[in-house]
């Protein structure tokens, strides 16, 4: 995601900066054929408003590289530390649904078919599944406010 924002900031610029450049250079043929008139005035000013928006398409086309170039180091460094990420295969998580052990690398509960990928973002929203009805709870109840099952302990 952030290598397109790079990708759309660099376009921007040299967009802003394409435009710079042809309406410099038309000024610099309508000053070779003429000016002093009142239509090469008009045109000056236009060409001024094009090049002054210009100016800012390559500003913000800069800004939004730089946030993307931020948005990519910051994504690195998280993938990075080791704090943050826990992933080792050794480690073993408990099945929300039949409590049996599993590696983190599984897709799926070996037991009981549970899918472990949808387990594992609802155990970052710090909510998992009762095992009897489905019904979403707050990790760490001991009862199921939907059907007073008993949950599986984490």
């Amino acid at each position: 995601m952030s290598i397109i924002i790079i990708i759309a900031g660099l376009m921007i610029s040299f967009s802003g900066y394409f435009v710079k450049e042809s309406r410099l250079t038309l000024i610099e043929d309508a000053k070779a054929y003429g000016n002093g008139t009142d239509y090469f005035d008009h045109d000056l000013a236009q060409a001024q408003k094009i090049i002054n928006i210009s100016n800012v398409l390559i500003v913000v086309g800069i800004i939004v590289v730089i946030v993307g170039i931020a948005l990519t180091v910051r994504n690195m460094l998280h993938r990075n530390d080791p704090a943050k990420q826990d992933n080792s295969p050794d480690k073993k998580l408990i099945c929300f649904k039949c409590g049996m052990e599993i590696s983190r690398t599984q897709r799926t509960c070996l037991k009981c078919n549970n899918d472990l990928v949808m387990q594992r973002k609802l155990y970052k929203q710090n909510l998992i599944r009762c095992p009897s009805c489905g019904h979403l709870v707050k990790a760490g109840e001991d009862n199921c406010p939907s059907c007073g099952g008993e949950m599986i302990k984490i």
